[in-house]
């Protein structure tokens, strides 16, 4: 019924509010924990799942077949529990496309490219030192020494590498 006729409107569930779910280090360890695993295990399969899959698929189209997969993925958590800014996307949706696609869309063809001329091993000791590489990176370039525990995390990742 509507309140025309007194009785009370019914909302659409499209049309509640919706309250945005804050992560906080505190909310919830288990779930970090777990996306973080899922993250690491996901960038380090890729070396031994792409070899293989490269065989029989272009890197450029083993890319955007990744990053659709990823992007509906992204998109349908957002949806359920991110805030959308989607005022802001739309207004700088063709310089974020153009970041985008530059930055991950070459760097995923590219590192194919040279798993398809390497090992996965070489690929993975790789991108195992990106973390390393960018903080040392951003010493030298910016000035920006890292702190102590960033360093000893890095030192800890570094390890874990060899």
């Amino acid at each position: 019924m509507d309140r025309a006729r007194g009785g009370a409107q019914t909302a659409l569930p499209s049309q509640l509010p919706r309250r945005p779910v804050a992560m906080t280090p505190t909310s919830s360890p288990i779930a970090a924990t777990v996306a973080m695993l899922f993250a690491a295990i996901s960038w380090g399969s890729l070396f031994l799942v792409g070899k293989p899959v490269l065989g029989r698929l272009d890197p450029v189209w083993f890319t955007a077949v990744r990053y659709l997969l990823a992007g509906v993925g992204m998109t349908l958590l957002v949806m359920r529990f991110g805030q959308r800014p989607w005022d802001k996307l739309r207004t700088h949706w063709v310089t974020l496309t153009g970041h985008g696609v530059l930055g991950y869309g070459f760097f995923g063809v590219l590192v194919l490219e040279g798993l398809k001329l390497s090992l996965p091993s070489h690929g993975a000791v790789l991108m195992a030192t990106m973390p390393m590489t960018t903080i040392l990176l951003r010493w030298l370039l910016d000035g920006h020494r890292p702190g102590l525990g960033v360093a000893g995390a890095a030192v800890l990742a570094l390890g874990g590498v060899v």
